[in-house]
């Protein structure tokens, strides 16, 4: 007599079948890991605030809760957090030029949470003279810092939160 729960056929089905729940289980765990450490995970659904270094893309942006009131485009056009050399500030230039094509940027060191309105709410000004970089393209169509130094960085409310090169470079202290 052939029992069902003695049949190999019945045991290879329940054994796949627990295979698949557990290959799940562990995918499960794996993206609650990394959403609950590092973010990296739900970035894309969030504006950003900085970069884990120069090499990271723009959808791999490290993300805070805390909403900045500057818009996600001039985020990903001029604040880079995390920048510290003249190699950082070109290099996301370029990075800028692949999605908004310029001649010249400039790369501000800067949390996007840290500013406030001005001028009856027209421009958005940083807390504090934050370092910046202006970077422009060359003859062979790559970006040169041609100037860095301190400034409080503005941007227009009226112009769809645009950064303001004069009004900024107006209150800068160079160092180049």
């Amino acid at each position: 007599m052939n029992l069902w729960w003695t049949d190999s056929s019945f045991f290879n089905i329940v054994l796949v079948i627990g295979g698949i729940y557990i290959f799940i289980g562990l995918i499960a765990v794996f993206c609650f890991l990394c959403g609950a450490l590092c973010k990296c995970c739900n970035s894309s659904q969030k504006q950003n605030n900085g970069y884990r270094s120069a090499e990271d893309t723009l959808d791999k942006i490290v993300v805070d809760d805390q909403k900045s009131k500057l818009t996600t485009h001039a985020i990903n056009c001029h604040i880079h957090p995390t920048c510290c050399t003249d190699q950082d500030a070109e290099q996301f230039s370029r990075r800028r030029n692949l999605f908004s094509p310029v001649s010249e940027n400039t790369v501000l060191k800067v949390n996007p949470r840290h500013f406030h309105h001005v001028e009856g709410g027209r421009f958005l000004r940083s807390d504090r003279k934050v370092p910046y970089w202006q970077c422009r393209k060359n003859s062979g169509g790559n970006f040169q810092v041609r100037e860095k130094g301190k400034l409080y960085a503005y941007f227009d409310e009226r112009r769809d939160c645009h950064f303001d090169a004069s009004k900024s470079l107006r209150t800068r202290d160079m160092f180049q």
